[in-house]
């Protein structure tokens, strides 16, 4: 979109806020689409690759995963914290 003939937002940053809003998509669409029951991980598993694994494994797998997620959007709040930080106390 232009407005007076310059685009609203430049290329880069477009694209910079396209990739930080897919760091948070990608663990956030996670923990909403991982199933809460260890069989269905198996059964979505074995329907999707062919892989069948026992029980206990996709209950470890599950509690990976939901680790994972946690840990990876713990760390993206805590760097968007400390930039709106550092930010505020630049403008003061």
């Amino acid at each position: 979109m232009l407005l007076g003939g310059r685009p609203l937002v430049s290329a880069g940053k477009a694209w910079g806020r396209i990739v930080a809003a897919a760091k948070w998509a990608g663990p956030t669409g996670t923990l909403a689409l991982l199933p809460k029951c260890p069989a269905c991980l198996v059964a979505y598993l074995a329907v999707g690759t062919g892989i069948g694994i026992s029980m206990t494994t996709a209950a470890y797998l599950r509690m990976g995963l939901v680790a994972l997620c946690v840990a990876s959007l713990s760390y993206l709040a805590a760097r968007r914290g400390i930039r709106v930080a550092v930010n505020l106390s630049r403008s003061h």
